[in-house]
């Protein structure tokens, strides 16, 4: 049986990908009725730099997908990614009202709402909320506390905000096409319900979605969530190293990473050469191939390093037994994954949207955000005591009873 259809945009600074899907809730998978990618523009890092301009390439996108789904685009759902995400840890506690001592939906929604009161910068807004655990009693590592017994009620999350200013203006450019933004879901979120199986959320795991102008951060223990960052690096920042070492423009040095270039300088041919197209010179210039792949290398081993640093108090040898995942436009670069491992002695696969129908074009890297946007929509009823989105719900107690009627 299909439900209605819904669509989803992934807006980065290097591309757009809009998404038209069905949910086959007999399969248990969505259904894709069309996609689109155009080239992005008006946007860099996560932050809109011109609405009129970003406005001219969603609509582009969203025209496409509407003429290979053969459906009309009204509501959308689209990503938050960017240095302006921030994360918040908060608790919460309440006293149990039930006479018998039973949690009953209002006492999970109160407990939730306590822990949301919380100080955090005016000119931000909730995107999301992760309960950590919950504790009854003083007892804690429980995930889902309804109809359990206890006088005491307490909750640990995390709570993901985003800068109001930088999230109206993303939201502006797609309402000025007449289009309404159901939700908007931190990047890192999406793409971790399209690339993660349940086992590594379950045992420990680490996922890096790199962008052109953003990576995003989360990572996942016991199914719950310990860590989420935003940073404004990306595949972008190895463009601009390249042009820099070479002289030449930026869409050459994107071309010379794309088709020449690796992570690692042991996979490439000492001896190899390649042409590159020089800035004000109508000659191509001869260089090696591993002096572009030694300028890589060396810029994936800051970023890698940069990020590392700001995460480094999450233990994450300890806590990421399932290793670390990598996934978006930029983790196709043959032998990233290799060096991470080295750096983080951690393993490290290269993470694909998980599908079980045999579309075999959305299983690329760089769909991963766009399916999981998609995903996090249809099929969230196994996490949605992990995760809770204010715009979904018109009320609190709402979503917790909706999501408690669905998980059990």
């Amino acid at each position: 049986m299909l439900e209605d259809y819904k669509t989803a945009i992934d807006i980065g600074s290097n591309k757009i990908v809009a998404v038209i899907s069905e949910y086959d809730s007999v399969v248990k998978d969505l259904r894709i009725c069309g996609y689109s990618e155009v080239e992005s523009d008006g946007v860099r890092n996560g932050i809109v730099v011109n609405i009129d301009v970003l406005s001219n390439k969603i609509a582009k996108a969203i025209e496409e997908v509407e003429k290979m789904a053969g459906r009309e685009v009204r509501n959308i759902i689209i990503n938050a990614s960017g240095k302006h995400i921030n994360v918040i840890q908060s608790e919460g506690i309440h006293a149990v009202e039930n006479q018998g001592y039973e949690i009953t939906y209002n006492d999970i929604c109160k407990v939730l709402e306590t822990a949301k009161a919380v100080k955090m910068n005016p000119d931000s807004s909730i995107l999301n909320i992760f309960p950590i655990e919950y504790k009854i009693d003083g007892q804690g590592g429980i995930i889902m506390p309804l109809n359990m017994v206890g006088v005491r009620l307490e909750v640990k999350v995390n709570i993901i905000t985003g800068d109001n200013r930088a999230m109206h203006n993303l939201i502006k450019s797609i309402n000025s096409l007449n289009l309404q933004v159901d939700d908007y879901i931190f990047s890192g979120i999406a793409s971790a319900n399209a690339v993660l199986t349940e086992e590594e959320k379950e045992h420990g795991v680490l996922l890096m979605d790199i962008g052109a102008g953003t990576i995003d951060v989360i990572g996942y223990e016991n199914n719950s969530v310990f860590c989420v960052d935003s940073f404004d690096k990306g595949g972008e920042d190895v463009n601009i190293e390249i042009a820099k070492n070479f002289n030449t423009s930026l869409k050459e040095a994107d071309r010379l990473k794309k088709e020449y270039g690796y992570a690692l300088l042991n996979l490439c041919n000492a001896d190899e050469t390649i042409q590159i197209n020089i800035l004000g010179n109508a000659k191509k210039v001869i260089i090696k191939r591993c002096e572009l792949v030694l300028v890589i290398e060396n810029t994936l081993r800051k970023i890698f390093k940069e990020v590392l640093k700001k995460i480094e108090n999450h233990d994450l040898k300890n806590r990421c037994v399932a290793g670390i995942v990598l996934t978006g436009g930029s983790a196709e670069l043959k032998g990233i994954a290799e060096l991470l491992e080295e750096i983080t002695e951690l393993p490290v696969r290269i993470g694909y949207p998980i599908l079980k129908n045999n579309n075999k074009i959305m299983r690329q890297s760089k769909y991963a955000t766009s399916i999981g946007l998609l995903r996090y929509i249809f099929e969230n009823e196994e996490l949605k005591y992990l995760e809770y989105s204010p715009r979904r719900y018109d009320n609190f107690m709402g979503w917790v009873k909706d999501l408690v009627a669905q998980i059990f």
